[in-house]
């Protein structure tokens, strides 16, 4: 039986292996198809965001509602943020910035701008991973 605390992703991995297993006595062919159907779940589920293929989807808000959700991703940056905060406060949008700690112990002061001017901050982790999608539920 398989943990509900898996993702969707590591689910359809577990059952992909363990049915080319299977199918490897049948015919080294065939067990080739499993597997390549999870690469294809892979290639396909970035594109899919509501399907919660990696990462469960959590979302808050109105249903029914015409509304949209700015967040800007990796800042704080000198060379970004501050062009971001103007244009923000030309149009009287607000924001999400989900920063990095890293970055954020670099520029406090550019986390004291977007907070001054009203935006909310976000934790996008304490350093970027690149092999983020590799790592297990239980680490993110």
């Amino acid at each position: 039986m398989m943990n509900s605390s898996l993702s969707q992703a590591e689910k359809v991995a577990v059952l992909s292996i363990s049915v080319a297993l299977v199918l490897l006595f049948l015919s080294p062919f065939l067990a080739v198809i499993p597997l390549l159907l999870f690469l294809l779940c892979c290639l396909v589920a970035p594109f899919c965001p509501r399907w919660g293929f990696f990462l469960p989807i959590i979302s808050r808000g109105k249903i029914g509602s015409k509304a949209v959700a700015l967040t800007f991703d990796d800042g704080p940056s000198p060379d970004s943020t501050p062009f971001i905060l103007n244009l923000l406060k030309t149009h009287n949008f607000k924001a999400t910035f989900f920063v990095i700690g890293e970055r954020a112990e670099q520029y406090p002061e550019l986390i004291e701008e977007i907070l001054a001017a009203g935006h909310t901050i976000g934790n996008h982790s304490w350093k970027h991973d690149n092999l983020l999608m590799l790592r297990s539920q239980k680490t993110l």
